[in-house]
């Protein structure tokens, strides 16, 4: 496949014409990935709001979200933040940037008391295993796109196939990038071609959101979506595009640095262990 050269899509509005969300193979369309949303394996993800842009994010702790970076404009107040989980709002008292990735903390007023925290990774076993992204946002399908719904938790389904593409201009080993495979090889950067269960893609509409994986037994939080590279057909996060999480396993410093005591190391400790392409960022 043909890729256009790399370009930041910054500036986006959530709430513009190019906000989309998660979308999925045909055959299980929306429906599917909202119902998959609702298994409460994946309660922690929540809604972030700040004056109308809608995204989202990943409590880790009861007072800490970890969710994007890029969402946190240069010099927004403390309080800029909503996150909506549990079927409650907490509204943040401040954040923390990370200086390495796109990674930002957002600490709350009050701790959120009903939803269990998602366990942070800290291993380097994520490449081969089948992962589910979920998100808030537009939903959609894998030969049209996103097509609306901004707001709605979704989910989908791919497998994590690297952590490293140097004809995406990612080298770093510090990402996590799946392509949204048709069953075909022309639709698909990386071996093997078949689609996952619920195969989707993370989009705009999706950043700060969360990516999950069970090794080893538990289910951890591997990733927190980051941008897109979409491919020359036209039509954006669609079958052949590729997305890039954070890959937080190589970003546990910062975050251990940030949250007092993340519930991954809590757990762990108590012995509980509870392609050219356009890159373009998500909002």
């Amino acid at each position: 496949m043909r890729f256009r050269l790399p370009l930041l899509l910054t500036i986006l509005s959530a709430t513009g014409p190019f906000s989309q969300a998660i979308v999925i193979r045909d055959d299980v369309g929306d429906s599917g990935a909202q119902t998959l949303a609702t298994s409460s394996e994946y309660a922690s993800v929540g809604k972030l709001n700040r004056a109308g842009d809608i995204t989202s994010g990943v409590l880790i702790d009861p007072l800490f979200v970890l969710t994007a970076k890029h969402l946190v404009p240069d010099g927004a107040p403390g309080n800029a933040f909503v996150f909506s989980i549990g079927g409650n709002d907490y509204t943040s008292a401040g954040y923390t940037l990370s200086g390495a990735d796109d990674l930002a903390i957002i600490r709350l007023q009050l701790p959120v008391t009903n939803v269990t925290p998602a366990l942070v990774y800290t291993g380097s076993a994520e490449v081969g295993k089948v992962a589910t992204l979920v998100g808030f946002g537009e939903g959609g399908v894998g030969t049209t796109g996103p097509a609306g719904g901004r707001g709605i938790k979704r989910a989908a389904t791919n497998l994590i196939s690297a952590t490293q593409d140097a004809g995406l201009g990612t080298t770093t080993g510090r990402m996590l990038l799946s392509d949204f495979d048709s069953g075909s090889s022309l639709d698909s950067r990386y071996f093997p071609f078949q689609q996952t269960l619920h195969e989707g893609l993370i989009a705009p509409g999706d950043s700060g959101g969360g990516t999950f994986a069970t090794i080893d037994s538990q289910l951890y939080l591997i990733g927190i979506h980051a941008l897109v590279w979409t491919d020359s057909g036209g039509i954006d996060f669609n079958y052949g595009d590729v997305g890039g999480d954070v890959r937080v396993s190589t970003a546990n410093s910062f975050i251990q640095s940030v949250v007092p005591e993340p519930s991954s190391i809590a757990c762990l400790g108590s012995g509980l262990a509870l392609f050219g392409m356009r890159r373009n960022r998500k909002r």
